[in-house]
């Protein structure tokens, strides 16, 4: 190999990541020849020179390099190894393992995704800021941080000498309560830097402490069904997902597709309501996304449940958080007809990966599936204004990666998804299966609702409810829930680029 850089060819080793390789060169750990070199930027080459950190040959890599993607719990340190014997995040992966390195902060307080990698290079693009890989948060604050405040967190401050920021700041959901000491409200944060516990440093000047801290995002890596204190490796797909999250942050202004929130996601058709930073939509779905979509009662909920449990992917039901919307208009005494006013509204719901959705920080998964709810959705749903801050919320969702589930996905939401799916069955099949649900309610009224929504859906001005040209048509009228899931998956595992099915489940195509 030709020489490079000698803090390179430690971290190429994987001893060490670029900045650890420096710091262990500005120590004198580092021999070529014999000599002690403290200069980073001496050039070495492994196969012609003898180089040795504290003591040990280094010698060129011979096995394939190895990546890991772990859930750091509260209290885990991230590093090698700690002097007062706490608690790391080595602890947490097996022996054969704990050659690797941890990628990038996160503090003992705080959890989430953490890489850890032998492959020092691409540890140094995700760490450096020079490469301005986004990151993302999600952080509980105290009180109720007004706009200007958010503006004034990615504009930057000084704290201590240093100029910090965030990239991008967005309310997610607020808890208010009657006493000012217990006004809470959840965050999601990006940063395309990073300097040492940034976050609660910028939030806490501005009068926000982090009460809770969790990072959901490494640029492409998301992983919301792995537990704390979990790991496992990336398949090849993720980690050629996140060189070239890389590359398209870097060149943000010459590529033709941008990093946006993490991840590449679909152009938007409008500005996103409450975004702000840097961030713009791209031309690309890097990101395995499986759009479900289908009239009520055709199966979406169960099929797309069933789907993420076998390939290990979020789930997310859009239909639920425009059911959200609809209950806490009709909570608030709101006129659901009155689409500047619902807009509003669609700030309160935030969908949970797992299926749920939360109102106000409430689980109301169960109370949007009661009929009264289902016809004020239909009354909503047809809001051009609602759709325009919604579907920018299902975008950020799915940018990751997972299934989504709801009415326009394919056509819309996700119109470059690798895999499209479209549920279908005869409407007295339908009605039935929803009477069941909704507690054998009589089937000629839920029949009569049902046509009327399939009318109002269809007919909307605003994403009406139709099959994309490219989806696959599956009508499950015949069929057991297992047998659609079966043949949905088939179609899944089929698709170039689709994870593997969780225990190896064998899928016929």
């Amino acid at each position: 190999m030709a020489a490079e850089r000698l803090q390179k060819v430690i971290a190429a080793a994987g001893i060490a990541s670029r900045r650890a390789a420096e710091r262990l060169i500005a120590e004198g750990r580092v021999k070529i020849d014999g000599q002690v070199v403290r200069r980073p930027g001496v050039k070495a080459d492994p196969q012609v020179s003898e180089i040795r950190v504290d003591g040990q040959r280094l010698r060129p890599r011979q096995r394939p390099r190895r990546y890991v993607i772990l859930n750091k719990p509260i209290g885990c340190l991230t590093t090698r190894s700690d002097p007062k014997r706490r608690p790391t995040v080595m602890d947490l992966v097996p022996a054969g393992f704990r050659s690797l390195v941890p990628v990038g902060r996160l503090d003992g307080n705080s959890s989430g995704l953490i890489l850890l990698t032998d492959d020092g290079e691409l540890a140094y693009r995700v760490t450096h800021p020079r490469f301005r890989l986004p990151k993302v948060y999600l952080a509980t604050v105290r009180g109720l941080p007004e706009e200007k405040v958010l503006d004034r967190a990615c504009r930057g401050i000084r704290v201590d000498g240093q100029h910090l920021r965030l990239d991008r700041a967005e309310v997610l959901t607020r808890f208010p309560h009657r006493s000012e000491a217990k006004r809470r409200s959840r965050l999601m944060v990006t940063l395309r830097g990073g300097r040492n516990r940034e976050i609660r440093r910028v939030l806490s000047v501005l009068g926000h402490p982090v009460l809770e801290l969790h990072r959901t995002r490494i640029g492409s890596l998301v992983d919301t069904g792995l537990a704390p204190g979990r790991w496992r490796r990336l398949a090849p797909a993720e980690v050629e997902r996140l060189r070239e999250a890389i590359r398209l942050a870097t060149g943000r202004k010459k590529a033709t597709a941008a990093i946006r929130d993490g991840g590449p996601v679909v152009p938007a058709t409008t500005t996103e309501p409450g975004a702000r930073g840097r961030g713009t939509a791209s031309g690309v779905t890097p990101a395995f996304v499986v759009a479900v979509d289908g009239p009520a009662g055709s199966g979406k909920s169960s099929v797309a449940r069933g789907l993420a449990e076998r390939f290990g992917l979020p789930w997310f039901n859009t239909g639920a958080s425009v059911r959200a919307v609809a209950l806490a208009g009709m909570r608030a005494g709101v006129n659901l007809d009155d689409g500047p006013e619902v807009r509003g509204l669609a700030y309160r719901v935030v969908l949970d990966p797992a299926g749920g959705v939360y109102l106000d920080g409430e689980e109301v998964s169960r109370a949007v599936r009661a009929p009264e709810v289902s016809r004020g959705a239909s009354r909503v749903a047809v809001h051009p204004e609602l759709r325009e801050v919604l579907v920018g919320q299902w975008r950020r969702a799915g940018s990751g990666g997972g299934v989504m589930e709801g009415r326009d996905i394919g056509t819309v939401v996700f119109p470059d998804a690798p895999v499209k799916i479209f549920l279908d069955a005869r409407p007295e099949v339908r009605a039935a299966r929803r009477s069941v649900d909704e507690g054998d309610r009589d089937v000629g009224a839920v029949a009569a609702e049902m046509r009327r929504r399939d009318r109002t859906d269809s007919g909307r001005a605003a994403a009406p409810l139709r099959r994309a040209a490219d989806a696959h048509h599956l009508d499950t009228s015949d069929w057991t829930l297992e047998e659609t899931i079966h043949r949905a998956a088939a179609l899944v595992a089929a698709a170039p680029g689709a994870p593997p099915p969780k225990g190896s489940r064998e899928i016929s195509r």
